[in-house]
């Protein structure tokens, strides 16, 4: 090696030297100055599940310490990890996160002489997936359907996992959650649409059992005619007779009829203005909506 080569000897770990110095060999010993705190900048790829947390550089420094917390004071931590060594580089990609919760994290700048204070700290909100939204509420009378359009939009797009719909909740007296059609949907890169169709009860009331049988009907005018015919002729057990007859047919149409009101649904889905919650569920993600539904 010639007397103006100059051999660059690096090392994280203090250097002592027994030596003479050695004439053209440049040594650089531990730093001895801790790395400023870097700049926490402005989350970047945003989904669901996840983002991605930047930072600035911060001369010096050798690699970089990441805290990341649902509080903005970190009094906890999430999975994670708190202190996590992400390496010499300025962003991290956080995954395994919850939708739709607000996450802040920090970093630290550091190297051989010791670590940094703690960053700024930034926030960043995970996107929800997909999110629902139901066509305008619907008026139908007792005992006719009610149908809504449910829209599914990815966000952020794509979403490529089938999302399963449901009612939830206690539904109306005599209003059921018939069916959604499809009964799932993978909305992918663009909206995707499911039809729910709600079903009412018809109000019931009683009729005139009388009336409404033809057999029973012919018997009370039979009675009827033997009734006049003994007025007529004078016939004291003719009379009694359809006496007899005309009562017996009056109290089973009363019985009958109300047997009848009994049997059927007597109230059917009373008038009023319901909301019905429809929870849609697709890769462990569940959102929810209502649908209005007046009766009259």
């Amino acid at each position: 090696m010639s007397a103006s080569t100059a051999l660059l000897v690096t090392s994280s770990y203090p250097h002592f030297y027994t030596d003479a110095w050695v004439s053209g060999v440049t040594y650089s010993t531990t730093p001895s100055t801790i790395p400023t705190a870097p700049t926490a900048l402005a989350a970047t790829s945003v989904t669901a599940t996840g983002f991605t947390a930047n930072w600035s550089t911060s001369t010096g420094a050798t690699g970089y310490y990441l805290d990341v917390s649902t509080s903005s004071s970190f009094a906890s931590f999430v999975f994670v990890g708190q202190n996590v060594s992400v390496g010499n580089v300025t962003n991290y990609t956080v995954a395994g996160l919850k939708p739709g919760i607000t996450y802040y994290y920090r970093v630290r700048a550091s190297n051989s002489a010791g670590a940094s204070g703690n960053s700024n700290s930034m926030s960043a909100t995970d996107l929800y997936g997909f999110l629902l939204t139901p066509s305008t509420g619907q008026t139908v009378a007792a005992g006719n359907p009610a149908m809504y359009t449910i829209t599914v939009t990815p966000n952020p797009a794509p979403f490529n996992y089938p999302v399963e719909f449901r009612c939830d909740g206690v539904l109306p007296t005599g209003v059921t959650c018939s069916s959604f059609s499809p009964a799932s949907v993978t909305p992918g890169s663009s909206n995707a649409t499911a039809t729910l169709t709600l079903s009412t009860t018809s109000h019931f009331k009683a009729a005139n059992h009388a009336s409404s049988n033809p057999s029973m009907a012919g018997l009370s005018i039979g009675a009827f005619v033997l009734l006049v015919l003994s007025l007529s002729l004078n016939r004291k057990r003719l009379r009694l007779l359809s006496v007899l007859l005309l009562f017996g047919l009056l109290t089973t149409t009363g019985c009958g009829a109300n047997a009848s009101l009994s049997a059927s649904n007597p109230i059917g889905t009373p008038a009023g203005t319901y909301e019905i919650t429809v929870l849609a569920t697709g890769n462990e993600i569940t959102q929810a909506t209502t649908v209005s539904l007046i009766v009259e």
